[in-house]
């Protein structure tokens, strides 16, 4: 298998809708607060991301082992999903309904996607230095010192973190789990006409909350209320709402709807909200994004806090 340094933490396939037929997009970083223009192959791309060294799973030098088992499944997966998406596409503009094998294979796309990339690396960090904080402040420090059974279960080193990471997204079980609740919703097609583009990122399947979850929790995208969504072009999002808080949406399932300029500021906030770091957009017209990020400067922050404990 070839040797891949630059690894895509989301697929070039699914970007290149984005980007002109020179295979360019336009991208403005939060971090920097600037933006400019940029070849599909270069952005959402970390060398080496998902190597997994050989020490981490004890396997001696002298034995035949790829340490890019990782990425040379996600290419063979891409395959695959490349393929749906584009029949979905296709069949988006053409007629109503969604095929029950799209479906799946977007359900699967969209789990996947939001296990792969370095926001949820950094985010499996911050669980564990949370989880530690609220353990010394409930148990006593003494209880979570290095060495003691619990930092030794919990711990993870950082050089273990891609081991990890690829256990989980690539977990039949762990992808079973998180395709259901996406099944299960109200599919609905979003249709942009309005002039100005659909912003995607490089934290692209996105979700909003439209009711507050009890106190004291959090929510995903199984949770009560909470509308899951995708850009798939300048012109295409994918809308996936829940149907026990909004039976009313039942009657959009499978359809295309017209979204006004309010919707696409929407879509786009979450865009730029849900970024770790980059949003990539079809022309260069990031005056929201640059608004968005003025108003909340802690989304400027790769960093910041994704995690809470009570």
């Amino acid at each position: 298998m070839p040797d891949t340094k630059k690894q895509h933490t989301v697929p070039q396939f699914y970007l290149r809708a984005f980007a002109s037929a020179k295979e360019k997009l336009f991208v403005y970083d939060k971090v920097q607060g600037r933006s400019f223009e940029a070849a599909v192959n270069d952005v959402a791309q970390k060398r080496r991301f998902y190597d997994i060294p050989r020490e981490s799973v004890g396997i001696d030098k002298d034995s035949g082992y790829d340490a890019q088992v990782v990425e040379h499944t996600l290419a063979e997966r891409e395959g695959v999903l490349s393929k749906a998406l584009g029949e979905f596409l296709r069949n988006s503009v053409n007629r109503d309904g969604i095929d029950q094998e799209h479906r799946f294979a977007l359900s699967y796309f969209m789990a996947l996607q939001m296990l792969r990339t370095p926001f949820m690396r950094t985010k499996m960090n911050e669980m564990e230095g949370r989880a530690f904080e609220h353990l010394a402040s409930t148990e006593g420090p003494d209880t979570v010192a290095p060495g003691t059974p619990l930092y030794t279960q919990i711990h993870v080193d950082e050089g273990d973190l891609s081991l990890l990471q690829a256990r989980i997204m690539l977990n039949p079980m762990m992808s079973a789990q998180m395709m259901a609740p996406l099944i299960e919703r109200i599919w609905c097609v979003g249709v942009n006409k309005t002039g100005h583009p659909l912003y995607t990122s490089d934290n692209p399947v996105v979700k909003y909350a439209h009711v507050d979850p009890p106190p004291g929790m959090g929510f995903g995208i199984g949770s009560e209320g909470v509308e899951v969504a995708l850009p798939l072009t300048p012109e295409i999002v994918l809308m996936l709402w829940d149907g026990k808080a909004f039976p009313q949406m039942a009657r959009f399932e499978g359809k295309r709807m017209m979204l006004t300029d309010d919707d696409i500021t929407y879509y786009n906030w979450l865009q730029v909200s849900a970024s770790e770091r980059q949003v990539f957009s079809s022309m260069h017209d990031f005056a929201l994004a640059e608004k968005i990020c003025q108003e909340r400067p802690h989304l400027r922050d790769p960093k910041r806090q994704q995690v809470w404990v009570d």
